[in-house]
């Protein structure tokens, strides 16, 4: 995994926290401060360890990319730029739903547009 890839998204798309997993290594990267998300409950249910991870890909497996999650004021933004790595883009939300909907897939269009370099 490269986290200068993720530290361009991060810069980019202002992303509060983020996770990168490796899931054929079970790498896990982290960037950013997870503090200042208003909650950080959305981080630990989705990427608390590479168990739930798993679960995770698996729960996604064949579903239309980006999946978001969201716990009040905090999204998460579930990319899967390639078959062996999946993201978590974290940040506080203030858009409303259609811009939400389509800043997310901008998101993930860059993310994968990055992966392929």
């Amino acid at each position: 995994m490269s986290l200068s890839k993720l530290l361009k998204i991060k810069e980019t798309f202002d992303i509060i926290y983020i996770v990168g997993v490796n899931l054929k290594s079970g790498e896990i990267e982290t960037i950013g401060d997870k503090s200042k998300l208003v909650y950080d409950d959305l981080v630990t249910d989705l990427f608390d360890n590479i168990d739930s991870i798993y679960s995770l890909d698996k729960s996604i497996e064949g579903q239309r990319m980006p999946q978001t999650w969201r716990q009040g004021e905090v999204k998460c933004i579930v990319c899967k730029p390639s078959n062996n790595i999946l993201v978590g883009l974290f940040y506080n939300e203030y858009r409303d739903t259609i811009e939400s909907y389509q800043w997310s897939k901008e998101v993930n269009k860059e993310l994968e547009a990055i992966w392929k370099k």
